[in-house]
């Protein structure tokens, strides 16, 4: 089977075990027509580090751990920093283990937290102050986002922007200042029929907007067929003014709703739920209702005060 060679990311220490080096990273054909079905050009892949992995030893070298012989060959999807790789890749098994009778499309490695997926030409967004960054899950989403000039950052999943044990933005969102700066959410076109998705679009949206952030979500189309639709898909399907015609229309992100709250409570941010809280004691006018006066709560409904609630 004949190869493509592809242009290696530069390694950065890291604690966790790694692959030994290989002299050169190949393409194979099927993973190179998969990501030419993202819309992606050959130049992008180069860039972003792409590469297959056939060696066992080295596939469970990126991840830290076992997975049986047979999931090779993988696509490697290597995650870069300014300086270049930071050590974390996602694989993507050719046969996927399955895992509660559904196959795992993609491996992360043990015992690290998520990390995300930054195109190359993105980075220049983020040193930009106010300068527009979108979010989507999946790192061929963004990638073909990024290549047609629209900076976006790809999620591992819908959840993928959080620390594991918190409702907490992860370091590399965290240090990104998001004081007034645009930012739209792109998830899938069936996100009207997922709360799940919903749930996640919300939370990650109120995370944004208290660091500053102008946060709008695009409602894309579904592919013709009934088929649902990707950042990549719209990208391919469609030409970047009518994506740019999509991002003038995206809507107003939904209220964070803790009746459908999709985690722990001990999980939960208390400032974002402190904010809906607040908000569903208003009147609608934007005069809260609910006060704090000598240690207790006071709740002013329909004419009269609420019994005070203390606390402690």
């Amino acid at each position: 089977m004949s190869t493509i060679a592809t242009t290696a990311a530069p390694a950065a220490p890291t604690a966790t075990p790694t692959a030994p080096t290989a002299p050169a990273r190949q393409l194979l054909p099927h993973h190179l027509d998969d990501l030419r079905r993202s819309g992606l050009s050959d130049a992008t892949i180069a860039a972003c580090g792409f590469h297959s992995e056939c060696d066992h030893a080295r596939i469970n070298a990126l991840l830290a751990r076992k997975l049986p012989k047979r999931a090779a060959p993988c696509l490697v999807i290597p995650f870069l920093g300014p300086g270049g790789s930071n050590g974390y890749h996602r694989l993507r098994p050719d046969n996927p283990r399955r895992l509660k009778d559904k196959p795992v499309k993609y491996e992360s490695p043990a015992g690290r937290p998520n990390e995300v997926f930054t195109p190359p030409g993105t980075f220049e967004a983020i040193k930009t102050p106010g300068a527009e960054i979108g979010v989507t899950e999946g790192e061929k989403k963004a990638a073909k986002a990024d290549q047609e000039g629209f900076p976006c950052l790809g999620l591992v999943g819908v959840y993928g922007w959080k620390t594991a044990k918190a409702e907490r933005l992860l370091p590399a969102l965290e240090a990104i200042d998001w004081r007034n700066r645009p930012v739209w959410i792109g998830f899938d076109s069936d996100i009207d029929k997922n709360e799940n998705v919903q749930d996640a679009e919300a939370r990650l949206a109120a995370q944004l907007a208290s660091r500053g952030a102008m946060v709008k979500c695009l409602r894309m189309p579904d592919l013709p067929g009934g088929s649902k639709c990707g950042v990549d898909d719209f990208l391919v399907h469609r030409d970047i003014g009518e994506f740019r015609k999509l991002l003038d229309e995206a809507v107003e992100p939904g209220p964070v709703d803790a009746a459908v709250a999709k985690m722990p409570a001990g999980d939960l941010d208390p400032a974002t739920e402190a904010d809906e809280f607040l908000r569903r004691t208003s009147g609608g006018d934007g005069v809260r209702r609910l006060r704090f006066w000598r240690g207790g709560l006071l709740h002013w409904m329909g004419g009269r005060t609420a019994k005070n609630h203390n606390p402690r």
